[in-house]
């Protein structure tokens, strides 16, 4: 990805929901869900794409694996906003 480019609607909204998935819910399914106002099996279906572009599921990650990607979501969230 090129980090320059303007970021792709689906890429920010991925970025969203590992954001919200992992600082603001906890990891929590149902939380997160309802925090993005999208169903359940919308959300999986995110989770799954993410794990799948990251090479890695992302439910399984530990702590500091956790930390770099939230910190990169907040970074390409913000690079997003410009």
């Amino acid at each position: 990805m090129d980090i320059n480019a303007p970021f792709t609607d689906g890429q920010r909204e991925l970025a969203r929901t590992l954001y919200h998935y992992y600082l603001l819910n906890g990891r929590s399914i149902a939380l997160t869900a309802e925090s993005l106002h999208v169903h359940r099996n919308t959300l999986i279906y995110r989770l799954g794409k993410l794990s799948e572009l990251l090479g890695e599921d992302i439910k399984e990650l530990d702590a500091d694996r956790a930390f770099y990607y939230l910190f990169s979501c907040m970074i390409t969230t913000h690079l997003g906003k410009r």
